[in-house]
């Protein structure tokens, strides 16, 4: 994935959700977070097929386009092919490219990526 990430298991202040989500994806590989110094982040960063996957983990069930608009900001900084915001929404909403999810929505998402 390269020098702009660091491994998730040295970074510092990670959301509760954030360790289960890697425990429950760790089949797919490594993963990473991104930081700018202008305070740009993505949660988690990994590399699926030849696809780049940027997901943000919030436990709100209800992010603000501000928010949204900033993690795709940061994503498109890391040309993230996929971008999935997860929170604790019922419904899975996404186009193809980016979205909003549970984490059992992501992990459909990514099942699908795969078949």
């Amino acid at each position: 994935v390269g020098d702009r990430f660091r491994p998730l298991n040295r970074t510092g202040h990670r959301p509760v959700a954030t360790p289960i989500i890697v425990h429950s994806l760790k089949p797919w590989g490594n993963w990473y977070d991104f930081r700018t110094t202008d305070g740009y982040e993505v949660d988690s960063v990994f590399q699926l097929d030849s696809r780049l996957w940027a997901v943000e983990v919030n436990l709100t069930s209800n992010p603000t386009e501000t928010e949204f608009a900033r993690f795709n900001k940061a994503a498109e900084h890391i040309g993230a092919d996929r971008r999935v915001w997860v929170a604790q929404v019922k419904d899975t909403v996404f186009n193809g490219q980016s979205g909003l999810a549970s984490l059992s929505g992501l992990l459909e998402l990514l099942g699908k990526e795969i078949e």
